[in-house]
């Protein structure tokens, strides 16, 4: 209304006159710019104060990360005891496939010296068939310990003498319950007779089985099915000549016990 009124009185003026516009037509275009740049800077200062938190958000925000991570820390833990759990699961199987394949091969050794004591038995009895007594030793040059009563050797029955496989840890007879001049390529031997020195008219023969009980194994079923004799038991208590003292201990369980797998002559039993 006051421009209208102004202009109304411009108009009237003289054209010489000179009139300067009131200040008050400025305002609008004054409070229009303003309103201008409050309304482009608005969205900036919107986004400015949106990066500030109140004290109460930056605790709710800090809560909440630190919840999370330590839900991220707690799920890597998991994990971790899962990965743990299997691979004690995993080597306890693997232990358990060892002790059982280390279990077959004692067997298998146990199976073959069980073949061999039965191959050397036969050669011992056929060597008795021709030469009426037993050979002093197992050896392939041995003969019955008196010379010239008879023409033949051990290695005329039997070609060659087998040799026991080796065993896993140490023996538990050698040196101990047998004399180490009584082991003959793994096995044991004595020639035995009525009198020191006397014929060979029984021999003593074994083995060392790995199942055994003071072996940390379960028994053999072939300690069940030998002769279990005792050192000098029976009536031919002697060493006959040219051989070595008997072997074994006084007790046919404490021999079981050590795996001592043990015969006598078929003539004997």
């Amino acid at each position: 209304l006051n421009v209208m009124q102004h202009q109304v009185h411009m108009h009237t003026l003289p054209p010489s006159t000179t009139v300067q516009p009131p200040s008050v037509l400025t305002l609008p275009v004054t409070l229009e710019n303003q309103q201008l740049h409050l309304q482009q800077e608005q969205p900036l200062v919107k986004e400015t104060y949106s990066l500030k938190l109140t004290p109460l958000q930056g605790l709710f925000r800090f809560t909440h990360g630190t919840m999370a991570s330590m839900k991220h820390h707690l799920q890597r833990a998991f994990t971790l005891v899962e990965l743990i759990v299997v691979v004690g699961l995993i080597a306890i199987i693997l232990i358990l496939i060892l002790l059982s394949l280390s279990k077959n091969r004692m067997a298998t050794r146990d199976n073959l010296r069980a073949s061999h004591i039965e191959t050397i038995r036969l050669g011992l009895e056929s060597y008795r068939a021709q030469c009426g007594v037993f050979p002093a030793t197992l050896e392939i040059d041995a003969d019955n310990g008196r010379d010239g009563t008879c023409a033949i050797t051990f290695g005329d029955v039997l070609s060659e003498i087998p040799t026991a496989p080796n065993r896993d840890g140490d023996s538990l007879l050698i040196d101990d319950e047998v004399p180490s001049a009584a082991v003959f390529n793994g096995y044991f031997y004595a020639g035995l007779s009525t009198s020191v020195n006397g014929p060979c008219y029984e021999y003593h023969l074994g083995a060392e089985l790995e199942l055994a009980e003071n072996n940390g194994q379960d028994s053999s079923g072939f300690l069940d099915k030998d002769y279990d004799f005792e050192d000098n038991e029976g009536d031919y208590d002697s060493r006959c000549s040219g051989s070595v003292a008997d072997f074994g201990s006084s007790s046919v369980a404490d021999d079981d016990a050590d795996g001592l797998y043990d015969f006598r002559s078929v003539n004997n039993h």
